[in-house]
């Protein structure tokens, strides 16, 4: 080490030698803040409800013994979320034990059911999520010009979206989707909102901030659990942003 010579040569073989590109993602690139400016200042809604509201019936009773009825206002929904749009939201059961973060990622296998209203099919769910070559206007452009590395093709999977969360912590907007409640109990556990195999329950949230992308593995040792995920796709290279 006390060769400085020979320190510089061997410093400056390194850095002849070492051949690495970089790469900037498109989000923090000027194009991409002016992207994401555009589609929050034209694209949202604020005075629309959301799609659920008219489903929205009453609050739920909690039946206690020895005390009056109360009531659970988790089935009245307290903000209404208009970012991202109601209709970027995929409901869906994941297989047991698997976090939301795996089972949006994982939505194009059949490894996860896509919960559906009776008249619309998943293959035209499926087919209108896939970021088509659109052959003209801006979005053929973008898919020129934006596109990511291939060694990043994550960016092109459905990501879980917390923000519809309590859309999905909701009998009523689950009924919607095809999915009887026999029995619903609430619980603080960041699994929830989810299915219970062994009672045949719906388990809702009691506290909204318990919702939980990324939480996984069992309940008290036992894995008989799917969690009802909220899922929505994105632009490639821009993850604010749907793909519609």
């Amino acid at each position: 080490m006390g060769n400085e010579t020979q320190i510089r040569q061997t410093a400056k073989r390194i850095l002849t030698t070492i051949k690495s590109g970089s790469y900037r993602p498109h989000e923090f690139t000027p194009w991409g803040f002016l992207e994401r400016l555009n589609a929050y200042l034209t694209r949202q809604n604020i005075c629309a409800a959301p799609f659920y509201k008219n489903l929205i019936q009453s609050p739920l009773p909690i039946a206690k013994a020895d005390t009056p009825p109360k009531f659970n206002y988790l089935d009245v929904p307290s903000t209404t979320v208009s970012w991202p749009p109601a209709s970027s939201l995929k409901i869906v059961l994941g297989s047991r034990g698997k976090s939301c973060s795996d089972v949006c990622m994982n939505l194009g296998t059949s490894e996860h059911t896509l919960l559906l209203p009776s008249n619309i099919s998943a293959y035209s769910i499926r087919n209108k999520t896939q970021h088509p070559q659109i052959q003209n206007g801006y979005l053929y452009y973008r898919s020129i010009h934006a596109t990511p590395p291939q060694n990043l093709s994550y960016l092109y999977t459905f990501r879980c979206s917390p923000e519809h969360f309590p859309s999905v912590n909701h009998r009523l907007n689950l009924q919607h989707f095809g999915v009887s409640c026999p029995n619903i109990t609430y619980t603080t556990s960041p699994m929830a909102p989810y299915w219970d195999d062994a009672t045949s329950s719906c388990v809702f949230q009691v506290n909204h901030e318990w919702f939980d992308c990324t939480a996984s593995g069992t309940l008290n040792g036992s894995d008989v659990f799917s969690r009802f995920c909220p899922c929505r796709d994105a632009l490639p290279n821009q993850i604010s942003l749907c793909s519609n």
